[in-house]
């Protein structure tokens, strides 16, 4: 089922705005900005699903936050995909997201979208989604009026084809914004958990 009107503007309007803000970026900035809204849009779903904190408080969630008991991205990750929030390929590239987002963040060497492992990990990630990404695509593609898109929307294979003809820099910025917007659309549509009756 396709997503109401409203989250579909929505998408559209982030996945824009972000993937024109990661091209401005560095290579190191672009990884960690890009990441950083990954886990920002993770955050959201859980705390969608999950009761509010007693006394109502929304905003600023403890329990999500940096010292709270699911406040480390992996942890988040790991409780998404244990709630059946995500599935376990998205689990698996978005551990692979955060090592990527560590590896550029932790070291002091000097570290590019060419360097090997950054890029292995890169396809990796594009590869463990790339049917649901196949399938934002094509709501991309069909439902938004972006231009730039390199392919033409009647391309069956438009996955294979961003893979060939972007380079690494390019993909990673394409699948962190169908990552994120996929998961705007998860938050979007998860329905909240209820108390249990006193």
């Amino acid at each position: 089922m396709p997503p109401s009107p409203e989250l579909s503007k929505k998408m559209a309007e982030v996945f824009i705005s972000l993937t024109s803000d990661l091209k401005n970026e560095s290579d190191r900035g672009c990884v960690i900005l890009g990441i950083a809204w990954i886990e920002d849009q993770l955050t959201e779903l859980l705390v969608g699903y999950c009761l509010h904190p007693e006394g109502g408080k929304k905003q600023g969630d403890e329990v999500f936050g940096v010292s709270g008991a699911v406040g480390t991205f992996s942890a988040k990750i790991d409780l998404a995909y244990r709630l059946g929030l995500i599935r376990r390929q998205v689990k698996l590239s978005l551990h692979l997201c955060r090592r990527v987002r560590n590896d550029f963040a932790h070291r002091s060497s000097h570290l590019s979208f060419q360097t090997a492992s950054v890029r292995d990990r890169v396809l990796e990630m594009f590869r463990l989604n790339e049917a649901v990404l196949g399938n934002i695509w094509i709501l991309v593609k069909h439902n938004w009026a972006y231009q730039g898109l390199p392919i033409a929307p009647e391309d069956r294979g438009a996955i294979h084809a961003l893979e060939s003809t972007l380079g690494t820099r390019e993909l990673f910025q394409w699948t962190v914004g169908l990552i994120v917007i996929g998961l705007i659309r998860a938050a979007g549509e998860v329905e909240r958990i209820q108390p249990l009756s006193e």
